[in-house]
């Protein structure tokens, strides 16, 4: 009798562990964000735009690429699009760099990435002006 009421007892706590167990796996399998950046960079808001920006210090073109996104995260080619960016470094110095059009993206070769800084985009996309801030880590620590 005891041997029935100790596996009665097992099954029934196996069962709520198991329960509680799923309901957790619910809780954590919805996704942190709506929507992935289509080419995996950061996005930055920039006005009634987003910018996604990527970032690669050891590309020999292209180092920063920005790609031009509508509100609902779709990518555009802007008939109009000039724009540059500049780099407020920890130290107190800045740089402008002015970016480079290709296929309704943006991107700049000569530019240092390599420092934290604090990198602010200003474009003209389709005639109106608009700007983004995106903080760059950098790759080497001071």
């Amino acid at each position: 009798m005891k041997k029935i009421i100790l596996l009665i007892i097992m099954f029934c706590s196996g069962t709520v562990a198991i329960a509680q167990h799923s309901h957790g796996e619910e809780e954590n399998s919805k996704p942190i964000f709506k929507t992935t950046p289509q080419h995996g960079g950061d996005i930055v808001n920039a006005g009634k735009y987003k910018l996604e920006i990527i970032l690669n210090p050891m590309s020999v073109e292209e180092k920063l690429i920005v790609y031009i996104l509508k509100r609902n995260s779709k990518e555009i080619q802007p008939k109009e699009l000039t724009g540059h960016v500049v780099l407020k470094f920890k130290e107190g110095k800045t740089d402008t760099v002015n970016l480079l059009i290709d296929k309704g993206r943006l991107y700049a070769a000569s530019i240092n990435l390599s420092s934290t800084s604090n990198m602010i985009f200003n474009l003209n996309i389709n005639g109106k002006k608009v700007s983004g801030v995106y903080f760059n880590n950098g790759i080497i620590k001071n």
